[in-house]
């Protein structure tokens, strides 16, 4: 989701900010609004984002102007000059920003390796999803009646 990305984004780059020189007020805030276009725009993905072609940016400063209508002037006037200064790598705050969004992306990705070796009866059998209590023996065999057999030794 958007909202757990930025909010990464965020914390990376306000840990990020003092390496490279950038404000972390700053860094945490353009971490977290960075993809304020998508409360308009579903996201597509890069994909997506290439359909748009010739359009894309202006579709997104279009979404982004308009979420940004929801809050105040100065809170508008503020992001937006973040917003301008994150579009190439010559501030500290964009480097910081890049890399911090960067780093997020690819922890991610490394998330999603790890969760497609995921297996549910590691979740069942060593995780104890189905926990001890009251109810565990009917859930086992709530589970078992449904054809989902996982402990070796019920």
């Amino acid at each position: 989701m958007h909202s757990d990305h930025c909010i990464m984004v965020a914390v990376y780059a306000f840990l990020l900010a003092d390496i490279f020189g950038a404000d972390r007020e700053d860094a945490w805030l353009i971490g977290l609004c960075h993809h304020l276009h998508n409360a308009y725009l579903p996201d597509a993905g890069f994909t997506g984002e290439v359909l748009l072609g010739d359009h894309l940016d202006r579709v997104i400063s279009a979404l982004r102007l308009r979420a940004l209508g929801a809050f105040s002037e100065q809170y508008c006037t503020r992001v937006s000059r973040l917003f301008d200064e994150i579009n190439n790598l010559a501030s500290p705050l964009a480097r910081a920003f890049h890399a911090a969004d960067t780093i997020d992306r690819v922890v991610q990705m490394e998330h999603y390796e790890r969760t497609a070796q995921f297996r549910v009866a590691t979740a069942l059998e060593e995780f104890n999803l189905v926990h001890e209590g009251a109810a565990q023996e009917f859930q086992h065999a709530l589970l078992q009646s449904v054809g989902i057999s996982y402990k070796t030794a019920l």
